[in-house]
Formats: structure tokens, C-alpha cells, sequence
């Protein structure tokens, strides 16, 4: 995707903003060209990426 960057972001439809995420720890091993499936999982409140042999995991907490 042209203009795709690594950055990940998140929304906040309450106060209709976004804001760029910086998750600690050891980016995602993810080629460039693989392809990925992510989701959010509410129960868990876990940002979940997986690959063709890994899964990559982002617990997002609010700031208080």
C-alpha cells in the first residue's frame, strides 16, 4: 500500500480524536509483503496481529 508506514494509531469515537500509539517492546516480525490479518478484542482489550507463522499482541491502556 503506498504511503503505509509502521505507525499504529487508535480512535477514540467518543472524543472523535485519534492518537499515535507507542507500544513498548520488540516490533512486530512481520515481511513487508505479508500479508495480515488484526482484529480488537474487547473482552481482553488487545490489539491482535497474526501472520502466516506469528502473532503479534498490543494491550492498549488509557492514560488516567
Amino acid at each position: 500500500c503506498e504511503g503505509a508506514s509502521n505507525a499504529m494509531w487508535s480512535y477514540d469515537p467518543e472524543q472523535k480524536k485519534w492518537a499515535k500509539q507507542a507500544p513498548r517492546g520488540a516490533a512486530p516480525a512481520f515481511g513487508e509483503k505479508e500479508r495480515k490479518v488484526a482484529y480488537f478484542d474487547t473482552a481482553r482489550n488487545v490489539f491482535v496481529v497474526i501472520g502466516y507463522d506469528s502473532v503479534w499482541c498490543y494491550r492498549y491502556k488509557k492514560a488516567p
